[in-house]
């Protein structure tokens, strides 16, 4: 039986009365220029972007076949930029944030690890090449967060620019070049009637240059009781 045009347009129009404020995650992007980039695009073979204890030139000289290239590389002060809309049908304006947590290993490697031995996993990999470096290089886990400004109406877009960093708060974040790293970014919003599919794995490796190779995004189920396990630790007070 086909229902006349006005009672599919009066149940079309109840559905969307009952939608609500739905923020959604649309796109994230790993942003990076080394010290020394023009407009963006890195200088990969000169002077700049130094890997742990061994600066980008060594590259050449393994492409020779004189030695192995670094395989962990020095990554200042990158970035997610997080696109985020408003996927229902009334504006949203309370208060909110992007939240981003960067750690070593594919979305099922994480989910399949205690969180103490992921993080493990991750320090083991650079922690040789960066232990000269102190606290001054970061090793995973990273994170980072940024407050939503404004307010979204439905269908309304907004872009948002998290820094990445390390737990102390260090810019300069040690990273195995060619591994696999997700970052599970998540929206923890007021005011949000539908905070179960507020979160997403960008999963990426990193070039020598520092950037990104083959991303992909993959949307998450959220628990709002859950929400520690994305929070991002405060610098520690001196």
């Amino acid at each position: 039986m086909q229902l006349p045009p006005q009672t599919l347009e009066s149940l079309r129009a109840k559905a969307a009365a009952a939608q609500g404020t739905d923020l959604v995650i649309d796109s994230v992007t790993w942003r990076y220029s080394p010290p020394g980039s023009i407009d963006g695009i890195p200088m990969i073979f000169g002077a700049v972007g130094f890997f742990v204890g061994k600066a980008v030139k060594a590259v050449s000289g393994a492409m020779r076949g004189n030695q192995d290239p670094p395989s962990t590389r020095v990554v200042q002060a990158p970035s997610l930029e997080v696109t985020i809309r408003n996927a229902g049908n009334a504006r949203w304006g309370s208060e909110g944030r992007v939240v981003a947590q960067v750690k070593m290993g594919t979305p099922e490697e994480l989910d399949t690890r205690p969180s103490e031995a992921t993080k493990r996993v991750g320090i083991q990999v650079v922690n040789d090449d960066a232990k000269p470096f102190g606290h001054i290089v970061a090793t995973p886990p990273f994170g980072g967060h940024r407050t939503i400004p404004f307010s979204l109406a439905p269908g309304e877009s907004r872009t948002i620019t998290v820094p990445i960093r390390g737990t102390r708060d260090q810019d300069k974040l040690a990273m195995s070049v060619d591994k696999f790293y997700t970052a599970r970014v998540e929206i923890q919003a007021k005011g949000e009637d539908h905070p179960k599919n507020n979160g997403a794995d960008f999963v990426f490796r990193i070039d020598y240059a520092g950037q990104a190779l083959e991303p992909s995004l993959r949307p998450r189920s959220t628990d709002p009781a859950a929400r520690g396990t994305v929070e991002i630790a405060a610098p520690p007070r001196r």
